[in-house]
């Protein structure tokens, strides 16, 4: 008796190995990623898995490494569907993955699934993508028009250019002016003086299509002139924010989680109006307007507490109480792709569109 249930013991046994084993096989590839990181704009990362359970894995810091760190060891399959590296612990590693169909879940050092507003962040596919992030190397506004040609560029805190390059055209540079904002900030104007002339900007929020049908946020108008004896010169054309800057916008609350938010049909929806310039946000929450204090932190949106008006709203209230809760001194993640933005705070995801 002893003796056959160690021999479907040892059936057991070799089943089991010959089904991670059928495993590995299947999983054998190479898997990409661009994954979060706390002090750089993301990490390029590779993880190569052999059908003979050894694996590759490639780490770049994005701009702040010049060449990859490179690790290579076995790894082990759990039943599970639990992969972890072997030889690559610590906090900070990467070592532990669920298996999902045909891609790979990055999971914490103690195996627990990562919360975060923005989970296919930490997703591996075998299909390498350049990732769509935040910039950190480029802010600012740029803007530009024609009949006559000219553009427009500004980085904040440093200096701000405008040129007309045509065959009685000039090119002005300044410091960057302190702004003048409308009351509901739809719009923000900037007088500069260089040495050799004076300019005035006026950026407004509104679609504007560009000559080659591009489509930009902004509606752009400038007024320079040479010296003070001479008229002002008028100019119109289009702008966009760069990098972070990009988040400087008017943006329409649509999704919490995923899931459409449904207003009534008497209500507007819940907005965000984002002044990273001025290091605040202001909006409606569905019942009652609010504002605060924001700074770009780490590549993150960090919020100080919402104060709001103390209006009763009773068909509207728990929206606008999961609205302003995520966004009320909070770290938050964000993602900008054409007229959309992702909010997080590692629970709730809040998506949003471009105000019209």
């Amino acid at each position: 008796m002893r003796i056959n249930l160690i021999f479907v013991l040892l059936l057991l046994v070799i089943s089991g190995c010959a089904g991670m084993r059928h495993m590995a096989d299947d999983l054998a590839g190479t898997y990409y990623g661009y994954l979060p990181c706390v002090n750089c704009p993301g990490i390029y990362y590779e993880l190569r898995l052999d059908p003979d359970m050894n694996y590759r894995e490639t780490i770049l810091y994005d701009g702040l490494m010049e060449e990859p760190v490179i690790r290579e060891h076995r790894y082990r399959i759990t039943r599970d569907s639990i992969i972890t590296l072997r030889g690559n612990y610590g906090e900070e590693r990467m070592n532990q993955f669920a298996i999902r169909n045909d891609r790979l879940e990055m999971l914490s050092p103690d195996g627990e699934r990562i919360e975060t507003g923005f989970p296919e962040r930490y997703i591996l596919t075998k299909e390498r993508h350049e990732p769509s992030f935040p910039e950190t190397t480029i802010t600012g506004f740029r803007a530009f028009g024609h009949n006559p040609a000219w553009n427009l560029e500004m980085k904040f805190g440093e200096a701000v250019k405008f040129a007309v390059p045509s065959s009685n055209g000039f090119e002005f540079i300044a410091h960057q002016p302190e702004p003048e904002k409308s009351d509901d900030l739809s719009s923000v104007k900037y007088i500069a003086k260089a040495h050799n002339g004076e300019f005035h900007i006026t950026i407004e929020r509104g679609e504007c299509i560009e000559d080659s049908g591009e489509m930009l946020p902004f509606r752009v108008h400038v007024a320079a002139r040479r010296s003070h004896r001479e008229s002002f010169r008028r100019f119109e054309g289009c702008g966009e924010y760069l990098g972070v800057h990009r988040l400087n916008d008017h943006w329409v609350l649509k999704e919490i989680n995923d899931k459409p938010v449904e207003m009534p049909e008497s209500k507007d929806h819940p907005t965000l109006l984002i002044d990273i310039p001025g290091n605040t946000i202001m909006g409606f929450g569905g019942c009652n307007s609010f504002s605060g204090g924001i700074e770009l932190v780490n590549n993150r949106l960090v919020t100080g507490r919402i104060t709001s008006t103390k209006k009763a709203c009773i068909d509207t209230q728990h929206i606008e109480e999961r609205f302003l809760g995520t966004i009320s001194d909070k770290t938050l993640d964000y993602f900008i792709e054409d007229s959309m933005l992702i909010l997080g705070d590692g629970i709730t995801k809040l998506t949003f569109s471009r105000h019209p």
